[in-house]
């Protein structure tokens, strides 16, 4: 009888730990969750949200959700990503995919201290890998959260997760992200629009445009022509110094060209998605952005 009690007092037990470890493993795949990102283009910055859809999207027996982003400060005009994230709750493994069918895990929760962890970010591409030099805990919002921190095997970046938020150097879609031409931070994750977590070296959630350089906003006009898929950069004074980026909004620099007085840059070689890019101009002096919709007729 006393071995028989002493069996059930174990099951019992492990249940009820497994009930309060469920509880207690938030999910990144959370549509009441907002991540506010900087993006470093090299010496200026912006900012954008990031949430994702309230529906699945079932591809090849799998169940996804969309990527949405927004560059609002207000946090309205979301526009899809062209990337659809997935999360297996029992492998605690997050999955980001592309409209071509590439895929790579981007999160892995279930890993131990000392294990090492191979991210495939299909933004990025490259398999990054990381090893976990601790575990701790983090409160956020007067709750304990799991804390995971890694030290780099082959990339620049030491890197934190945590549960339900997801990566704390780099943002929430943007785990093992590698470009040499940009870099993310995470800033906030809001939930249900109630702010949990503020990353400590800034006092916002958004960040506009802002230059590192001197910058003089009536030196240049930049406009984008559908009629010849052409980028027309005028009143540029640069005595042929200056050089014109363009970058994707994933932050990749898609242009790096020496310019001069009315530019006309031809874009039919680049084979660009309509939406909107981020531009650079800059020489010696000065350096000016912003931000430029192309839309193909």
């Amino acid at each position: 009888m006393k071995q028989i009690t002493l069996i059930m007092s174990v099951i019992i037990l492990s249940v009820f730990s497994k009930g309060i470890y469920s509880q207690n493993s938030w999910q990144i795949i959370d549509t009441s969750s907002k991540w506010s990102v900087i993006t470093n283009y090299g010496g200026y910055y912006d900012t954008h949200f990031i949430r994702f859809s309230n529906e699945d999207t079932l591809i090849e027996g799998f169940s996804y959700r969309k990527v949405y982003n927004t560059y609002d400060p207000d946090e309205q005009n979301w526009s899809f990503m062209d990337l659809f994230i997935r999360e297996d709750t029992l492998t605690r493994q997050v999955f980001l995919r592309n409209p071509v069918g590439e895929e790579g895990m981007i999160y892995d929760f279930s890993i131990g201290v000392c294990d090492t962890v191979t991210i495939n970010n299909v933004i990025s591409g490259g398999f990054i890998k990381m090893e976990v030099i601790e575990i701790d805990s983090i409160l956020i919002n007067e709750v304990y959260r799991k804390r995971f921190h890694f030290e780099p095997i082959n990339w620049p970046y030491w890197d934190t997760w945590v549960e339900g938020i997801g990566s704390m150097g780099q943002g929430i879609i943007y785990s093992g992200f590698y470009n040499t031409g940009s870099g993310y931070t995470l800033l906030c994750h809001k939930y249900n629009d109630t702010l949990y977590y503020i990353n400590p070296n800034y006092t916002a959630c958004y960040y506009p445009y802002v230059s590192v350089y001197e910058t003089y906003a009536d030196n240049y006009k930049v406009s984008y022509n559908s009629n010849t898929n052409c980028i027309h950069v005028n009143g540029v004074l640069a005595n042929g110094q200056a050089y014109f980026e363009l970058y994707s909004v994933f932050g990749q620099r898609i242009l790096h060209l020496p310019i001069a007085d009315n530019a006309q840059i031809n874009l039919g070689k680049y084979g660009l998605k309509d939406g909107p890019y981020i531009y650079s101009i800059k020489d010696k002096k000065y350096n000016n952005n912003g931000k430029l919709m192309i839309t193909k007729k």
